[in-house]
C-alpha cells in the first residue's frame, strides 16, 4: 500500500509516455493488420498449398487481433494510472500548500502533522476569571483550540490523498491483472471501427484518456467521426485543437437549425397566449423562453460568421448545453504547436453576440505583442466558455454579486487548459508554457480555477480590471513562486478590488507577493472623464504599458 513518502515521489510524466509509446505501437499493429488482411484478399489462385497459406493467414489475423486488443487495454489502462497519480500529485501539492500557509503546522516524513501551540500565558494569570487576565487564558485556549481544527483537516487531507494513491494502485493492478489472465473486457477484433478501443468515447472520461484514445484512431476513424459525429469531440478537452475546429464547423449549420426551430417554437407559444390570455396585467410566461431563444440564434449566428470569415482561427468550444447564452473559444494561433498558450478569460457581459469579435481582436493583440517578445510561438484563446453574469442592467446581472458562476467556470476553465497539455503529451510533444489572463469578473473566475489546477498546467496568472483574486493568500494557488500577476489602473476602474464578499478572495494588488505589471492604460477625455469604469476595459489597449507587460509574462519572459 503507497504511503505518503511514496506518494512523494510519485510522477505521472513517466505513465504519460509510456501511454503515448503504447498509442504508437497500436498505430503500427493495426497497420500491419490491414496490410495481412489486404495481402490475403489479393490471393486469388487455389490449391492445396495456397489454401493452407491462407489459413495460416487467418489465424495469424487472429493472434494478431488478440495482441491489438491487448496492447490497447494497457494503453488506456495506463492512461488511467497516468491521471490518478496526475491527481494524486495535486492533492499533496495542496496538503503541502495547506501547511505553509498555516505556519504553526508541518507535515512530518511519513505524513503525520505537527501543531505548534501557542505559548500559554504567564502562571500568574493562569486560573484567573475575568479582567485582562482572564481574557488571555480565552484567547489562548480558542487559539489552539483553532489550530488543532486545522491540524485535523490537513490530517484530514492526507489521508485523502493516500486514500486516493491506494485506489489509483490497486485498480492499475487490477486491470494488469486481468489483462495478465485475459479476463479484461475488451473483445473487439480487427472488424471494429477501432479495434479494441471503444468507438466513441466514454462518459467519465480524464483529459488523459481522452487524448490518448483519439491519438490512437486512425486518421481514417478520426476523419469519419469529425464528419458523421462531430457533436462527439468538439468540445471534447483532449482533443487536438484542428479536429476540435473542424468538428465545430460542421455543426454550426445544424446548432442554427434547432436555433431556428426553438425561436419558431417560442414564438408560437408566446403568440397563443397573447391571443387566448392576455388580459394587460400579467406578463406573458413565454416572454423569456422566446428571449433566450432569440439570444442562443444571435450568439450562433456571430460564430458563424466569424468562422466563415476567419477560416485561419479556431472554433475550440461551441457548446449550446447550457440553459442561457451558448458557450465558445476561438483560438488565434496554433495551438497544437504553440510555444505559449494564453487564455483569455473575460467577464461580465461576455457572450458571442455583443463581445466575440472585441475579445478575439484582443486575444490576437495579445499574441502579437507576446511573439514579438521573440521567445517562441505564441497562440490566445478567447475563451467565452462559461455562462458569466449579464451585462449590467440586463435580467440577471444581479448575479456578479455572487462567486458562483465564478465557481462553476473554473472547472470548465480547468478541464479546457488540462486538455491542452494532456493532447500534447498524448501525441509525444512538450507542454506548452500556459497563461491564464483573467479580466474583470473573469479574473475571479481565473483565480479560482488556478488554486484548484492540476499540478503544472498552469504556468502564470494574470488578473487585471479584478474585483478579487479568489484566493486569500497567494500560496493557494497551484503555481510557482512569482508565477501570478496583476494590473491595475489608478483611476476609472470601479471594479478593481471591489468584489463584494470573502468568496471573491483579497483584492489582488494587495495580494502579499504578486508581481505588480505596469497600470497604464488610456485615460478617459472629455465627459468620459466622469464615468467611473472608462478604463476597465482598456488593459488590451495598443500602446498601453499594462498590454506590454502581459505580452511579456505570456511568452515566458520577465516584465
Amino acid at each position: 500500500m503507497p504511503t505518503w513518502s511514496d506518494i512523494l515521489q510519485w510522477d505521472h510524466t513517466d505513465l504519460t509516455e509510456a501511454a503515448a509509446s503504447l498509442s504508437s505501437l497500436r498505430t503500427k499493429l493495426t497497420t500491419s493488420a490491414d496490410d495481412a488482411a489486404l495481402a490475403g484478399s489479393a490471393v486469388l489462385s487455389s490449391g492445396a498449398g495456397v489454401d493452407q497459406a491462407l489459413a495460416t493467414l487467418k489465424s495469424l489475423t487472429g493472434n494478431h487481433d488478440d495482441l491489438v486488443n491487448e496492447v490497447s487495454e494497457l494503453m488506456m489502462a495506463t492512461a488511467d494510472a497516468a491521471d490518478g497519480v496526475w491527481d494524486v500529485k495535486t492533492r499533496v501539492l495542496e496538503c503541502q500548500q495547506y501547511a505553509d500557509t498555516h505556519s504553526y503546522l508541518s507535515i512530518n516524513d511519513d505524513g503525520t502533522v505537527s501543531c505548534e501551540r501557542t505559548s500559554p500565558p504567564p502562571p500568574d494569570e493562569v486560573g484567573t476569571r475575568g479582567g485582562a487576565a482572564g481574557s488571555s487564558v480565552t484567547k489562548y485556549t480558542a487559539e489552539n483550540k483553532g489550530r488543532s481544527e486545522d491540524a485535523k483537516e490537513l490530517r484530514g487531507m492526507i489521508s485523502d490523498a493516500i486514500s486516493r494513491a491506494v485506489e489509483v494502485d490497486d485498480a492499475y493492478a487490477e486491470r494488469l491483472r486481468a489483462l495478465k489472465n485475459g479476463t479484461y473486457t475488451c473483445s473487439e477484433t480487427s472488424a471494429s471501427n477501432s479495434p479494441g478501443l471503444p468507438d466513441r468515447p466514454q462518459v467519465g472520461w480524464s483529459t488523459t484518456e481522452v487524448a490518448t484514445w483519439w491519438r490512437s484512431l486512425t486518421q481514417e476513424e478520426r476523419d469519419a467521426i469529425i464528419k458523421d459525429n462531430p457533436e462527439w469531440i468538439g468540445n471534447l478537452d483532449g482533443v487536438d485543437a484542428r479536429s476540435r475546429d473542424l468538428a465545430n464547423r460542421n455543426r454550426i449549420d445544424e446548432e442554427l437549425e434547432k436555433a431556428d426551430e426553438a425561436v419558431t417554437n417560442a414564438q408560437v407559444l408566446y403568440d397563443d397566449w397573447q391571443k387566448n390570455y392576455a388580459d394587460g396585467q400579467m406578463k406573458n410566461p413565454y416572454l423569456d423562453q422566446l428571449l433566450t431563444a432569440h439570444e442562443r440564434k444571435s450568439d450562433l449566428e456571430a460564430i458563424e460568421i466569424h468562422a466563415r470569415e476567419h477560416p485561419d482561427h479556431s472554433l475550440l468550444v461551441l457548446d449550446t448545453s447550457g440553459s442561457a447564452r451558448v458557450r465558445a473559444a476561438v483560438g488565434v494561433g496554433d495551438v497544437d504547436t504553440a510555444e505559449h498558450v494564453s487564455t483569455y478569460v473575460p467577464g461580465m457581459g461576455t457572450n458571442p453576440a455583443d463581445t466575440l469579435e472585441n475579445y478575439v481582436s484582443q486575444a490576437e493583440l495579445v499574441r502579437r505583442h507576446s511573439e514579438e517578445e521573440g521567445n517562441g510561438s505564441v497562440a490566445t484563446v478567447a475563451w467565452l466558455g462559461y455562462d458569466a453574469p449579464p451585462g449590467l442592467g440586463q435580467p440577471g446581472w444581479t448575479s456578479v454579486t455572487s462567486t458562483s458562476q465564478a465557481e462553476a467556470g473554473a472547472d470548465s476553465l480547468n478541464s479546457f487548459t488540462e486538455g491542452i497539455n494532456a493532447s500534447r503529451a498524448a501525441a509525444g510533444g512538450a507542454e506548452p508554457h500556459q497563461t491564464i489572463l483573467g479580466h474583470s469578473y473573469g479574473s475571479t473566475t481565473s483565480g479560482i480555477a488556478v488554486s484548484r489546477a492540476r499540478e503544472g498546467v498552469a504556468d502564470d496568472l494574470v488578473m487585471f480590471g479584478s474585483p478579487g483574486s479568489g484566493v486569500h493568500d497567494i500560496r493557494e494557488y497551484n503555481l510557482g513562486t512569482g508565477q501570478a500577476h496583476v494590473s491595475a489602473v489608478d483611476s476609472h476602474d470601479w471594479v478593481q478590488g471591489r468584489g463584494f464578499d470573502s468568496s471573491f478572495g483579497v483584492n489582488p494588488t494587495e495580494l502579499y507577493g504578486i508581481n505588480h505589471l505596469s497600470g497604464d492604460a488610456p485615460r478617459p477625455h472629455g465627459i468620459n472623464f466622469f464615468n467611473p469604469f472608462a478604463r476597465h476595459g482598456n488593459y488590451l489597449t495598443e500602446g498601453a504599458g499594462a498590454l506590454t507587460d502581459m505580452a511579456k509574462v505570456v511568452a515566458g519572459g520577465k516584465p
